[in-house]
This record gives C-alpha cells, structure tokens and sequence, in this order.
C-alpha cells in the first residue's frame, strides 16, 4: 500500500486470512557456534486473537520450536528451539511498534525488543534442520496469518548488538561505534 506504512511510504498489508510472505531467507540454527540471527520490523496489529492462538510475524519453524516471534492473545512470544517463552511485553492494538528478536547462540539468550525496551530470554537452544523464514504465517501450513501491516522488514544472519538495535529504532543508522564494527570489513552508508 503506497500510502499506509510506518514511514508513510509503503509497507506489507497482511489480510488475516491468505496473504504472507515466503522468503529464500534460511535460519541457521544449527549449534553454537552459528553466528546468530536477528530479526526486526515494524509492526501494526488490527485484530485481538484468543488467548491460545498464535499470530506470526517471523517463522522458521518446521514443527520442533524453530526461532520464531509470534503473538499469542495480547503477548509477544518467541520460540527458542524447544519452548515457547512469553516475553511479558504486550501487543498494542492499532498503532506502530518496533519488534526486534536477537537470537544470539554464542550467549545461549534471545534479546526480545519492543520500543527499543529490552527483555533478555535466558534459553535458546539448537535444531539440525533448516526452515525457510516465512512472514506473516505459521512456516509448515497455513495457519496463525496475521493482520494488519509491516514495514520496515530486517533480517540479519548475525546478532546485532543493543546499541545497532537501539540505532535502527531511532533512525539513526547513520552512527556506528567501535563494538559493531571488525576487522576487514567494508562499512559504507
């Protein structure tokens, strides 16, 4: 939609009901050693679902708790690889939120952000199988659309750091500091 967007120059309308988006984005959740991953967007929520019903953003799931940031009822959760975890934070209703989900192998955590305001999930564990990542819908069927809007859509197959988190939510991306950057690396803006 042109018109409609956190920006006001566009963003993902989802329907609820047939609409999301597959991409060629695969997750590797594989051990420890996997650099992490870190998804974010801006988010606009239309409807209320039950308590027990999820809604997905991101999903990589293949039917085991693969990394995934969902809703269920009025809460943000996310999947750590064999649970799901309810990150306290609450889903608002009609107006834009920033989400950010770090998973982060190398600590063994997920770093959950809405608002800039971070929540730390002390579990994250790893799967030998890979999954598309698929927005707006559950990964294996078409179950949990969700409704209303993204924008602003960031898939990093790295952990960004709090303040790379805080940055991008800020609109301030312009600004790198020492400890986002390393060796041999081309940075440009």
């Amino acid at each position: 939609n042109k018109t409609a967007g956190f920006d006001n120059r566009g963003a993902y309308e989802f329907n609820g009901m047939t609409s999301y988006i597959n991409t060629s984005i695969s997750i590797d959740q594989s051990s420890s050693s996997s650099s992490g991953t870190t998804m974010m967007a801006w988010v606009y929520t239309t409807n209320t679902s039950s308590s027990n019903r999820k809604i997905y953003i991101f999903s990589t799931d293949n039917g085991v708790f693969d990394w995934t940031l969902a809703r269920e009822g009025q809460s943000w959760v996310v999947w750590t690889g064999t649970s799901q975890i309810n990150t306290t934070f609450a889903v608002d209703l009609n107006k834009w939120q920033h989400i950010a989900v770090v998973f982060n192998p190398r600590t063994e955590k997920i770093f959950f952000y809405k608002n800039g305001v971070e929540t730390i999930i002390n579990e994250l564990t790893y799967d030998t199988s890979d999954s598309l990542l698929r927005i707006g819908m559950y990964t294996n069927t078409q179950v949990g659309n969700f409704n209303g809007s993204i924008d602003e859509v960031y898939v990093f197959n790295y952990s960004l750091s709090p303040r790379a988190i805080e940055r991008i939510y800020a609109n301030s991306t312009n600004l790198l500091t020492a400890d986002e950057t390393s060796a041999f690396k081309n940075y440009t803006v």
